[in-house]
């Protein structure tokens, strides 16, 4: 649960519901293809609200991680649906962790900055195996 920059709450439900004006509503992101929402973060830069998805799915349609504002929904990490975690940094970074994708390849901490995915694991890092949790303030990696 998260409070927006417009003092809305965001609730993961396995979907998404949001509390708005005192009203409940809920974010239609169930047209995505296998999507089960695990966790939300907020853009303290410009308001909007990254939201990681958990369905556990490797098919090429599965949506790792999705970004709302203003009504638009914008897609990353296809293919891609073992988003269990997303943290914003006050600068508007992206920390995910997750375990996988099909192939092997973006497992372990992602970091998405400018426009730019980087993915840290056991080839070019101290992980030496699975995420399993992280904090702002410092990560913390359990293996």
């Amino acid at each position: 649960m998260e409070s927006d920059c417009n003092n809305s709450i965001w609730i993961a439900t396995g979907g998404v519901d949001l509390i708005k004006n005192g009203e409940w509503e809920r974010l239609n992101i169930d047209t995505l293809n296998n999507f089960f929402t695990g966790d939300i973060a907020l853009d303290p830069i410009k308001c909007g609200v990254w939201i990681s998805n958990i369905g556990n799915s490797f098919d090429s349609t599965s949506i790792g991680l999705v970004y709302y504002e203003n009504g638009e929904i914008t897609k990353f990490l296809h293919g891609h649906s073992n988003v269990f975690e997303v943290k914003v940094t006050k600068k508007g970074v992206v920390y995910v962790f997750s375990w996988g994708k099909k192939g092997g390849k973006e497992w372990g901490l992602g970091k998405y900055e400018n426009g730019v995915w980087t993915w840290y694991d056991k080839n070019n890092s101290p992980i030496t195996s699975s995420v399993y949790g992280m904090s702002l303030d410092k990560m913390i990696i359990c293996i």
